[in-house]
């Protein structure tokens, strides 16, 4: 065991002598827990001298050896060792009882923190260790402590700006602030290390960190300006939160900064920012610019009170708010007016009264001006403003000012016709105002004014409204109502075609309508009230109210419902029947309502009545709604759903007898939806029966409850066995007598034997294009059921079949059926369709039989059959077609063939057309879309066809604009982009001949077919403008307009060649059709006709002219240009010039070569009236110049 004494003298000689081992030993070891403090108290002034002494020297040689050479690598934790103990040792000395603090220790801290930037990493350790040493000497405040700072603080900011920075980094950093007084600013790397810390996370988010932040801007001029520049660098997209934190900053900053510094701050930093706050970009809403740097100003703003703010914020705005208000420019007032609104009100405690007076008698105007500006978003800022104002400042605002502004507001900005959001933004400083309790009574007499306001033909201003209703409904002395009439709420609830106004009014009048609260009794009253009133508006209420209600309680009103209706079909047996079968068949019911609520039910239904078939069908109604509305939630809360179940399903054999209504019987039967079909099989039984009876003339109301419960109790597959039946002897008219439900398997089960009904294939289409239409039926058909969807497509597929047979014959045959039974086998086979997974999943699929899965190959067949069987009737003489008169409306017989396959090839490339804007099919599919779509314009009837061809050209071309932009960023994509744009391009120049031939031998269809082109092509124009200008899309663009310019010219040189005159045109609307069309769409954007017109110049430049009738048609459309459109003079004249040129060059040839006289004499005449028009043009364009 050894003594104090004992390792006090080995402390001393291993110091002396350079022990490393035992000094190791005696700081890591706890030899009988001596305490080191003790030892360094025991030891005389003259021994802790030399003590210290001795280390400092040591020290002083190995920091050498770790500095200027490298030997310290070899030895790497001995030094880490030595200098943890003298680290230790020195905390010890420095932090004992009347410590004893040599000039020699000093000069070993004084070592420390002068190599303490220089040691390498591997000793981080001992730099923190050496950084916590001088920072317990600057807080000690020791002497020559300033000494110890300049590295400590800057290693202390190096080490809190890391990216595993800790708070606690931060705060030894605030701790040392200041040190920083006394570093030298003007080294870069120092302002660097300031600068960094006001974009660091740690600094930002803590008080400590941002009153630090705040006394850097006290340190120096120059650093202010680089500190207000990193901070103008965060703006743009630091978090929000963030934004109020530099608002903080500056505040601080401008508490502690004086003089000089002070006055800096205010003018390069906060004036600034109110600068920049006046005249940036509000684009991006409350993300935008302006709206972030008023952020920044507002914590200025809300501490007006700091004596002086005032005075410095009114000084500093003085230049800039005053101007920006009245500038030409809307954005810049607007920006101006949200910072004045915001600062509202300017004061100056410095200004006397009277000058006091004035400046604010200035605002009041100024804002007066505001809220007529004639920038509604001004307008909207004004409306704000003024509202938060009269809140905040109601008692000390003049009654007259406020009088004038809730008038102004009430009765000209809510009705503001030029801007919806200037009439919401009234509704929502309404709600404002009305946070102040002492605006109630006055808005309790004005607001009434604004009932009309919940009509609203915008959106977002009947939301605000409904808001306001809300906010109103809060109030204890306002009611809602007094503002808009119940009956006006109910009204636009039954009209409202937002989801969220109808959500709002749905909240807002819950509690009068769903009182939970009130009795049984009272709650059926309500509901009693509103069916009666507005059964319309009961619909959309409760469709909505679940939203509002606990599952719990739904159920339970649901319940009270149903026992409403079988309290009045009790009664109602009651008076019809005195006999004992109908008291046996009360006590059955009386066993099914002997439950909670039964006597309140039985109070409140004294009025109702079986035989009101109005209130019955709405309690049925709401029963039905309220039920879809939670059918989903119940099957998580099986104890909720089979307490309904119970009970209903009692109630509705009840109801079943009860009700003869047929609406109100249907709603019986779609109840019975909700249930399964053991739960209701005396409704499940007979369905399938109903649905075979029903007449050829029923609505899709009658059947489609039929067909929503047996899809419900899943008995799809014999709604489509049935179909199937009924449509064989369509489909498949040759077939053997063998009935569709010999071959499907069916479940064992017993059931009852069906008569065998009369096929009514009719009726079978509509059953299918119902469960096919209604989205919960199709969601759950094709999630559980497609193996029944996939049979059924395939049999649809036969009535290919029956198509050949028909056109073949001739014999008359259900037209429409075939139509719709492929119409419905290609929809199934879109819905069925799964992508392929690579290039050779559609021939692993014929391979394996297993087609069905995709669309491709089901469009891909028929439109191969469709090129083979349907465009070669299509392909008659003019005569032949022309007998088809209007093709929608003829009606078939045994030779109008046509008709049919008319009717087929254009389903077919409708379909095509909702597959590829699905994104279904590759390149292989649209090239044969294409060429099939190519070769049926060509046909007689292909100019009918010119609307659809036309879309579907454009759906490629949206497709292949976004093929090339992502093949533009990925290096491995292929040329799809590319390929497509060549293919259309070519398509729509077959389309532009089509429509030429179009005009010459079926002129009473122009105006039909370009009217449903004129559209589209303004969308491909554009499109094509809007294209990536690079390589073959420059090309593609520059041929599509090549193709328009010589279509146009085409046409004008035939009108030129049968008029055989040359008259000029007044206006785009004098021009033949095709022109007309194209320069009608050009002409809507000035970049789009000043290409086609690059085009014409070209022409005219590359002698692209052959004839005068050519030449004639170029100066028609120049004419006609130069009237009505702004293209540029001097382009116009230039084109002119080279025409004439071009004439010129025309007759030389036409003298060399051997014509006919009377040919070269009209063609010469032809040619004076061109030149003639050519100088009348070039004179009218000398005049305008």
């Amino acid at each position: 065991m050894m003594s104090g004494c004992t390792i006090r003298d080995t402390l001393i000689m291993a110091v002396k002598n350079r022990a490393h081992e035992t000094l190791h030993t005696l700081h890591t070891s706890n030899i009988d827990n001596v305490d080191f403090g003790e030892i360094i108290q025991s030891l005389q002034h003259q021994q802790v001298r030399n003590l210290w002494s001795d280390l400092t020297g040591w020290t002083n040689d190995i920091l050498l050896n770790v500095v200027i050479t490298d030997e310290y690598q070899m030895e790497v934790q001995k030094t880490a060792e030595y200098l943890d103990f003298v680290i230790f040792l020195a905390n010890i000395s420095i932090t004992v009882d009347d410590a004893f603090i040599p000039e020699e220790l000093l000069d070993t801290c004084i070592l420390l923190h002068d190599v303490l930037l220089t040691l390498p990493g591997a000793l981080e350790n001992q730099k923190n260790g050496i950084a916590m040493l001088c920072e317990v000497w600057y807080q000690a405040e020791l002497e020559q402590r300033d000494r110890l700072t300049n590295n400590t603080a800057k290693y202390l900011l190096q080490r809190s700006l890391r990216p595993d920075a800790s708070v606690k980094d931060m705060k030894r950093v605030v701790n040392m602030k200041q040190a920083f007084t006394a570093l030298d600013l003007e080294e870069e790397e120092n302002q660097e290390l300031l600068v960094q810390c006001m974009k660091n996370k740690n600094f930002l988010a803590k008080d400590k960190g941002r009153r630090f932040l705040s006394f850097l801007f006290g340190l120096n001029s120059d650093l202010i300006e680089l500190l207000h520049s990193a901070i103008k660098d965060q703006i743009p997209h630091c978090l929000r939160s963030v934004l109020s934190y530099f608002g903080e900053i500056y505040f601080g900053a401008w508490c502690t900064a004086v003089g000089s510094l002070r006055d800096t701050l205010e003018t390069a930093c906060i004036q600034d920012l109110m600068y920049h706050a006046a005249h940036a970009q509000r684009r991006g809403g409350a993300n935008s610019m302006a709206s972030r740097l008023l952020t920044v100003l507002k914590y200025l703003h809300q501490h007006k009170q700091k004596s002086g703010l005032d005075h410095m914020l009114h000084k500093l705005y003085t230049p800039i708010l005053w101007r920006s208000l009245k500038v030409a420019n809307g954005l810049v007032r607007a920006n101006a007016a949200a910072l004045f609104v915001d600062v509202f009100p300017l004061t100056d405690t410095e200004q006397n009264k009277i000058e006091s007076d004035e400046l604010m008698q200035k605002q009041f105007d100024t804002l007066q001006s505001l809220l007529f500006d004639p920038y509604p978003v001004v307008r909207v800022i004004a409306v704000k403003g003024v509202c938060k104002i009269l809140k905040d400042y109601w008692e000390l605002t003049p009654a007259a000012v406020i009088r004038s502004h809730v008038e102004m507001l009430v009765r000209t900005l809510a009705f503001d016709s030029s801007a919806a959001s200037v009439r919401a933004a009234v509704h929502q400083g309404f709600c404002i105002v009305l946070d102040n309790p002492l605006s109630v009574p006055m808005l309790k007499a004005v607001l009434p004014e604004l009932k009309n306001c919940l009509f609203d033909v915008s959106e977002i201003a009947r939301l605000a409204f409904v808001n306001l209703l809300h906010k109103v409904k809060l109030q204890k002395d306002i009611k809602y109502w007094t503002i808009t009439p119940l009956d006006n709420l109910l009204a636009q609830l039954e009209i409202e075609s937002s989801n969220a106004v109808s959500l709002k009014l749905v909240s807002l009048v819950i509690s009068s309508y769903i009182p939970v609260d009130k009795s049984s009794a009272h709650q059926l009253a309500c509901c009693l009230s509103l069916l009666q009133g507005n059964p319309g508006a009961a619909r959309v209420f409760y469709k909505h109210a679940p939203s509002y209600m606990s599952l719990e309680h739904t159920c339970k009103y649901i319940l009270l419902l149903g026992k409403c209706i079988i309290s009045c079909i009790r009664k109602e047996a009651q008076r019809s029947a005195g006999n004992e079968s109908s008291q046996d068949s009360e006590a059955s019911v009386s066993g099914n309502m002997a439950d909670e609520g039964s006597a309140d039910v039985s109070c409140a239904d004294d009025e109702l009545s079986v035989k009101d078939t109005g209130l019955m069908s709405g309690l049925l109604e709401t029963i039905i709604i309220l039920w879809v509305q939670v059918e989903s939630k119940l099957r998580s809360r099986q104890q909720l759903r089979d307490s309904l179940h119970t009970q209903f399903s009692s109630y509705l054999h009840l109801m079943n007898k009860a009700f003869e209504d047929p609406y109100i019987s249907s709603m019986v039967m779609y109840m019975t939806s909700f249930f399964s079909a053991s739960e209701v099989i005396v409704f499940s039984r007979g369905c399938l029966s109903k649905l075979r009876k029903l007449p050829l003339d029923a609505s899709s109301l009658d059947y489609g409850v039929l067909l929503n419960c047996l899809h419900s109790w899943g008995k799809v597959d014999d709604v489509v066995e049935l179909c199937m039946e009924w449509l064989k002897p369509i489909v498949q008219p040759s077939s053997q007598d063998k009935s569709i439900s010999q071959v499907k398997k069916r479940r064992k089960a017993v059931t009852f034997d069906v008569p065998v009904s009369q096929p009514r294939p009719e009726m079978a289409v509509k059953y299918i294009q119902w469960l096919l239409l209604d989205s919960d039926c199709l969601g759950q058909l094709l999630e559980n059921d497609r193996p029944v969807l996939m049979e059924l497509k395939s049999f649809l597929k036969t009535a290919v079949k029956a198509v050949e047979r028909r056109l073949q014959t001739g014999v008359t045959a259900a037209d429409a059926l075939l139509l719709d039974a492929l119409t419905l086998h290609c929809k199934l086979a879109v819905l069925l369709h799964e992508p392929a997974t690579d290039g050779k999943r559609d021939t692993a699929a014929r391979q394996a039989g297993d087609e069905e899965c995709n669309a491709v190959s089901a469009i891909t067949d028929l439109l191969t059959w469709a090129d083979e069987e349907l465009l070669s009737v299509l392909q008659l003489p003019d005569k032949t077609l022309a007998l088809l008169g209007e093709i929608s409306n003829a009606t078939p017989s045994t030779s109008d063939t046509s008709v049919l396959a008319f009717k087929l090839v254009k389903m077919l490339l409708e379909m095509c057309s909702e597959m590829i804007q699905c994104g279904i099919g590759e390149r292989a599919f649209v090239k044969q879309v294409i060429d099939f779509m190519t070769s049926l314009i060509q046909t007689g009837v292909g100019h009918r066809l010119l609307g659809l061809a036309v879309r579907l050209l454009y759906q490629l071309a949206v497709i292949s604009f976004h093929n090339e932009s992502r093949a533009e960023s990925d290096d491995n994509a292929d040329d799809a982009g590319c390929f497509l744009g060549e293919t259309i391009a070519m398509s729509l120049s077959r389309v532009v001949h089509a429509m030429l031939c179009m005009v010459r031998k079926h002129p009473e269809d122009v105006q039909q077919v370009t009217g449903e082109v004129k559209q589209t092509f303004l969308e491909i124009f554009l499109l094509y403008y809007r294209w990536p200008q690079s390589g073959d899309s420059t090309h593609i663009y520059t041929e599509l307009m090549a193709t328009v310019m010589s279509a146009s010219v085409a046409e004008l040189a035939t009108h030129v060649r049968r008029e055989q005159s040359v008259a000029a045109f007044g206006d785009l609307q004098m021009l033949p059709p095709i022109s007309q069309l194209f320069l009608g769409i050009l002409g809507k954007q000035q970049y789009l006709l000043r290409a086609f017109f690059a085009q014409l110049q070209a022409c005219i430049k590359e002698s692209g002219l052959q004839n005068i009738q050519e030449h004639c048609a170029v100066m028609l459309v120049i004419d006609v240009l130069a009237k009505v459109s702004g293209l540029p003079r001097e382009c116009i004249r230039e084109a002119v010039e080279q025409l004439q040129a071009s004439l010129g060059t025309l007759a030389d040839d036409q003298e060399n070569s051997s014509t006919e006289e009377d040919s070269v004499k009209q063609e010469n005449e032809i040619a004076r009236a061109v030149t003639e028009l050519a100088e009348k043009c070039l004179q009218s364009l000398s005049e305008c110049s």
